[in-house]
């Protein structure tokens, strides 16, 4: 009799244990839900004040459109100098705007088409949500990189010398590609270059 009543002993300090660690166990899975719930409602709350802030430049470029076709706008240099240069700006966040919410939009119709219950649309549906969630992510990180703070410096201009090494013609004609290269980057960022002095 001692011995059975020894192991239900031991049995019962057994499985409050077992409950003990199960206890520990959804408290830590519950901890990781709500930090997973807060993560998401974080990541929401910076994708809606991004999605405020691109509406906001929307508006804005439509009104630098406006204003550089003016007429006293254009006669004032300097003033259609600095709105053309804000204008150049936007107008590449625009461009990555306005295809993020074309992806948005194919996403919105290709998710109607598969709850319309026709099997066929669905399978067209799905292919192409395959296509546009990617590009989603991808469009939301450049769209991030371009709103981020931009460096005083940027707007500032550059002197760039190159200067040939030694090697002779053959150092001379590798300096031309790379003048060659670096203008063909400037063109690629819309950037104005100018050559300033060339000694043969």
């Amino acid at each position: 009799v001692q011995r059975q009543e020894r192991r239900m002993i031991q049995k019962e300090e057994s499985l409050d244990k077992r409950t003990e660690n199960l206890e520990k166990k959804e408290e830590q899975l519950d901890e990781k839900i709500k930090q997973a719930e807060n993560q998401l409602s974080e990541a929401e709350s910076i994708k809606r004040t991004q999605l405020e802030k691109l509406e906001e430049m929307s508006v804005r470029f439509q009104e630098l459109n406006q204003k550089l076709s003016e007429p006293d706008v254009i006669n004032d240099r300097a003033l259609w100098q600095e709105l053309a240069k804000e204008h150049s700006v936007l107008s590449e966040i625009m461009e990555k705007y306005e295809e993020y919410s074309s992806v948005l939009k194919g996403i919105e119709d290709a998710n109607e088409l598969i709850s319309s219950g026709d099997e066929e649309m669905k399978e067209l549906a799905e292919a192409e949500l395959n296509q546009l969630k990617p590009r989603q992510g991808i469009l939301e990180q450049e769209l991030k990189e371009l709103l981020a703070p931009r460096d005083p410096d940027d707007d500032k201009n550059v002197v760039l010398e190159i200067r040939a090494g030694t090697g002779g013609e053959e150092a001379t004609l590798f300096t031309a590609e790379i003048y060659r290269m670096y203008c063909k980057y400037a063109e690629s960022q819309r950037w104005k270059t100018e050559l300033i002095s060339v000694s043969e």
